[in-house]
């Protein structure tokens, strides 16, 4: 008899649990509105004063892999800045396909750049290119890979800094494809890996035989 109640009470607590109501706190504060982000990439670069590099990026491929996802960020040179290294609006046009995607490519990175928390961070933060030389291979777990270009940024009283140097300001302009930071120099690629530049340079040759030697004695 004890059993019988003891498996009806059990059903009971069962049905109790099932159709009570699951409490709910009210909703504390106002509901943060979501800015919906409606301009175009080309709109934005067309009302800038950097031409030239609106007109390298309508050559390159990149667009053709932008999409509403993307999470990268331009570092977009004004027209100053190209004139300033030697290029113009001739140049642009002479140049070939892999030459405008890797104009492109070297001032593209990966992920979006919040101004604020960077200016909080101390020293700089490593973002990555969208920029390869499949010529220059670099060692990892798998063997080598291609080297992938990255750019070390940091800002500080609203100044962007890319590779320890002033680039200008740190406002962004977002758009539904990538964010965008208007700079004011022309970000040059490295060519040469660090002893290349050294042997060409002549005036390390007691430096690079202490490499040397150092090297020899590692692989003893």
């Amino acid at each position: 008899m004890k059993k019988y109640i003891l498996y009806i009470l059990l059903v009971l607590t069962c049905l109790s649990s099932c159709t009570q109501d699951e409490f709910e706190p009210d909703p504390v504060g106002e509901q943060i509105p979501v800015e919906e982000i409606n301009k175009e990439l080309i709109d934005e670069l067309s009302g800038s004063g950097s031409t030239l590099f609106q007109k390298a990026l309508e050559k390159s491929n990149i667009l053709k892999e932008l999409d509403n996802q993307s999470q990268i960020t331009f570092f977009v040179p004004t027209d100053n800045a190209f004139k300033e290294a030697g290029i113009d609006q001739q140049t642009i046009n002479q140049m070939t396909p892999e030459q405008w995607d890797t104009l492109v490519q070297y001032h593209t990175v990966e992920g979006q750049l919040d101004p604020v928390k960077i200016e909080q961070t101390v020293g700089n933060i490593c973002m990555p290119t969208k920029c390869v030389d499949k010529k220059l291979r670099v060692s990892n777990t798998n063997g080598t890979e291609a080297y992938k270009y990255t750019h070390y940024v940091s800002i500080k009283d609203n100044i962007i800094l890319i590779n320890a140097k002033t680039s200008g300001t740190s406002n962004r302009h977002q758009t539904k494809e990538a964010d965008v930071i208007y700079i004011d120099r022309l970000l040059k690629r490295p060519t040469k890996d660090m002893l290349t530049f050294l042997k060409e340079d002549g005036r390390f040759s007691i430096f690079l035989e202490i490499i040397k030697l150092s090297i020899y004695c590692v692989s003893l």
